[in-house]
């Protein structure tokens, strides 16, 4: 395990950002994800939008897309004032792997939520 130093959490944290919005630009480009809305945020600190569609609330997308995460090892919250974002803000001590891993299972529990 690699020690955390002042000089590596600046690229720890400019990894994680570039695997999030990749991640975001992926599922976006696909089409198949029509309730994600904008990416907010700064850097590795971001949140998924997620917009009301004919099927749901944005909310409700999010609330089904929480529990699909949760039964596949992930853990995540909603925050905004509707409950509709998304927040992703992994530990700067996430390893590429896991996070890439954990990414894959927000894919995996987004292709549960109906358009």
């Amino acid at each position: 395990m690699a020690v955390m130093t002042e000089t590596q959490l600046g690229r720890w944290g400019s990894r994680q950002e570039v695997a999030i919005v990749a991640a975001y630009q992926r599922w976006q480009a696909s089409g198949r994800f029509p309730m994600l809305g904008a990416m907010t945020g700064i850097g590795a600190m971001r949140g998924i939008v997620f917009e009301d569609t004919e099927s749901a609330s944005g909310a409700e997308h999010l609330a089904t897309l929480l529990m699909a995460a949760r039964k596949a090892g992930v853990l995540l919250m909603p925050s905004g004032r509707r409950r509709n974002v998304l927040r992703l803000l992994a530990p700067l001590t996430t390893e590429p792997e896991v996070l890439d891993a954990g990414l894959a299972r927000i894919e995996q529990a987004l292709e549960t939520l109906q358009p």
